[in-house]
Protein backbone atom coordinates (compact mmCIF):
# COMPACT_ATOMS: atom_id res chain seq x y z
CA UNK A 1 0.00 0.00 0.00
CA UNK A 2 1.19 3.17 -0.92
CA UNK A 3 1.44 6.26 1.30
CA UNK A 4 -0.62 9.28 0.38
CA UNK A 5 1.64 11.88 -0.67
CA UNK A 6 1.98 15.48 0.74
CA UNK A 7 0.47 18.42 -1.24
CA UNK A 8 3.18 20.63 -2.43
CA UNK A 9 3.15 23.89 -2.03
CA UNK A 10 2.26 26.56 -5.49
CA UNK A 11 4.47 29.78 -5.10
CA UNK A 12 2.52 32.87 -5.90
CA UNK A 13 -1.04 34.53 -4.04
CA UNK A 14 -4.41 33.08 -4.89
CA UNK A 15 -6.31 35.24 -7.38
CA UNK A 16 -9.56 35.21 -5.65
CA UNK A 17 -8.85 35.96 -2.02
CA UNK A 18 -4.68 36.95 -2.55
CA UNK A 19 -3.82 34.22 -0.06
CA UNK A 20 -0.20 32.96 -0.33
CA UNK A 21 -2.24 29.04 0.20
CA UNK A 22 -1.49 27.38 -3.01
CA UNK A 23 -1.03 23.92 -3.19
CA UNK A 24 -1.10 21.38 -6.18
CA UNK A 25 -4.43 19.67 -5.39
CA UNK A 26 -4.96 16.05 -7.10
CA UNK A 27 -5.14 15.64 -10.81
CA UNK A 28 -2.61 18.34 -10.82
CA UNK A 29 -4.91 21.81 -10.44
CA UNK A 30 -3.23 24.40 -8.48
CA UNK A 31 -5.62 25.04 -5.38
CA UNK A 32 -5.89 27.85 -2.82
CA UNK A 33 -6.38 25.58 0.77
CA UNK A 34 -7.63 28.74 2.64
CA UNK A 35 -11.56 27.84 3.93
CA UNK A 36 -12.74 31.12 3.61
CA UNK A 37 -11.75 31.68 -0.07
CA UNK A 38 -14.55 32.66 -2.57
CA UNK A 39 -12.78 30.87 -5.66
CA UNK A 40 -10.38 27.84 -4.61
CA UNK A 41 -9.79 27.00 -7.96
CA UNK A 42 -9.47 30.56 -9.28
CA UNK A 43 -5.64 29.77 -10.52
CA UNK A 44 -6.25 26.99 -12.40
CA UNK A 45 -8.90 28.94 -14.31
CA UNK A 46 -6.44 31.70 -14.88
CA UNK A 47 -3.94 29.57 -16.40
CA UNK A 48 -6.54 28.16 -18.74
CA UNK A 49 -8.29 31.64 -19.76
CA UNK A 50 -4.03 31.98 -20.35
CA UNK A 51 -3.81 29.23 -22.44
CA UNK A 52 -6.92 29.74 -24.43
CA UNK A 53 -5.71 33.13 -25.44
CA UNK A 54 -2.61 31.72 -26.74
CA UNK A 55 -5.01 29.83 -28.50
CA UNK A 56 -6.63 32.61 -30.35
CA UNK A 57 -5.39 33.47 -33.80
CA UNK A 58 -5.65 37.36 -32.94
CA UNK A 59 -2.96 37.48 -29.88
CA UNK A 60 1.11 36.19 -30.12
CA UNK A 61 2.88 36.44 -26.39
CA UNK A 62 6.83 37.11 -27.15
CA UNK A 63 9.62 37.83 -24.99
CA UNK A 64 10.61 40.23 -27.58
CA UNK A 65 7.52 42.11 -28.08
CA UNK A 66 7.91 43.21 -31.38
CA UNK A 67 4.40 44.34 -32.81
CA UNK A 68 3.24 41.61 -30.95
CA UNK A 69 0.02 41.42 -27.51
CA UNK A 70 1.96 41.05 -24.39
CA UNK A 71 -0.04 39.41 -21.65
CA UNK A 72 -0.21 43.02 -19.43
CA UNK A 73 -1.97 44.63 -22.44
CA UNK A 74 -4.32 41.70 -22.98
CA UNK A 75 -5.39 41.60 -19.41
CA UNK A 76 -5.43 45.96 -20.15
CA UNK A 77 -7.59 45.08 -23.06
CA UNK A 78 -10.03 42.50 -20.71
CA UNK A 79 -10.20 45.07 -18.14
CA UNK A 80 -11.32 47.89 -20.22
CA UNK A 81 -13.90 45.68 -22.00
CA UNK A 82 -15.37 44.41 -18.46
CA UNK A 83 -15.77 48.28 -17.44
CA UNK A 84 -17.09 49.17 -21.13
CA UNK A 85 -20.15 46.06 -20.50
CA UNK A 86 -20.70 47.74 -16.71
CA UNK A 87 -20.60 51.04 -18.00
CA UNK A 88 -23.30 50.06 -20.55
CA UNK A 89 -25.20 47.93 -17.94
CA UNK A 90 -25.35 51.31 -15.90
CA UNK A 91 -26.58 53.20 -18.57
CA UNK A 92 -29.05 51.17 -19.69
CA UNK A 93 -30.71 51.24 -15.97
CA UNK A 94 -30.19 54.58 -15.91
CA UNK A 95 -31.89 54.98 -19.02
CA UNK A 96 -34.90 52.50 -17.80
CA UNK A 97 -35.15 54.92 -14.96
CA UNK A 98 -35.58 58.02 -16.68
CA UNK A 99 -38.09 56.25 -19.44
CA UNK A 100 -40.09 55.11 -16.50
CA UNK A 101 -39.93 59.03 -14.65
CA UNK A 102 -41.67 60.46 -18.05
CA UNK A 103 -43.89 57.32 -17.92
CA UNK A 104 -44.83 58.17 -15.09
CA UNK A 105 -45.32 62.13 -15.52
CA UNK A 106 -47.00 61.87 -18.70
CA UNK A 107 -49.66 59.77 -16.92
CA UNK A 108 -49.85 62.45 -14.25
CA UNK A 109 -50.42 65.10 -17.12
CA UNK A 110 -52.90 63.07 -18.64
CA UNK A 111 -54.74 62.91 -15.43
CA UNK A 112 -54.50 66.88 -15.40
CA UNK A 113 -55.70 67.05 -18.71
CA UNK A 114 -58.71 65.28 -17.99
CA UNK A 115 -59.56 67.15 -14.37
CA UNK A 116 -58.93 70.83 -16.88
CA UNK A 117 -61.42 68.86 -19.51
CA UNK A 118 -64.22 68.49 -16.97
CA UNK A 119 -63.97 72.29 -15.81
CA UNK A 120 -64.05 73.46 -19.58
CA UNK A 121 -67.15 71.41 -19.71
CA UNK A 122 -68.96 72.84 -16.60
CA UNK A 123 -68.61 70.18 -14.22
CA UNK A 124 -70.71 70.57 -11.22
CA UNK A 125 -68.26 70.29 -8.70
CA UNK A 126 -65.98 73.46 -10.28
CA UNK A 127 -68.22 76.05 -7.94
CA UNK A 128 -66.19 74.47 -5.22
CA UNK A 129 -62.85 76.22 -5.24
CA UNK A 130 -61.53 74.49 -2.70
CA UNK A 131 -62.76 71.22 -3.79
CA UNK A 132 -61.16 72.52 -7.46
CA UNK A 133 -58.05 72.94 -6.27
CA UNK A 134 -57.78 69.45 -4.65
CA UNK A 135 -59.04 68.12 -7.57
CA UNK A 136 -56.62 69.18 -9.84
CA UNK A 137 -53.56 68.58 -6.82
CA UNK A 138 -54.76 65.05 -7.06
CA UNK A 139 -54.71 64.45 -10.36
CA UNK A 140 -51.12 66.00 -10.71
CA UNK A 141 -49.94 63.85 -7.40
CA UNK A 142 -47.08 61.31 -9.23
CA UNK A 143 -46.60 58.12 -6.90
CA UNK A 144 -43.44 56.57 -7.66
CA UNK A 145 -44.39 52.47 -9.16
CA UNK A 146 -42.74 50.18 -7.12
CA UNK A 147 -39.85 48.63 -8.80
CA UNK A 148 -40.41 45.47 -11.00
CA UNK A 149 -37.28 42.78 -10.65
Amino acid sequence: MTEPQPLSDVQGRCPACGGSSLFLADGGYITCRRLDCPQPDAATEVIADFWQARQHAGFTFCEQNVGHVTMVEFAKKITEKRTALAQRDEAADYAHGQKRRAETAEAALARVHHVADLIAAGAPWTANHGNLAQRIRDAANVTQPQEQP
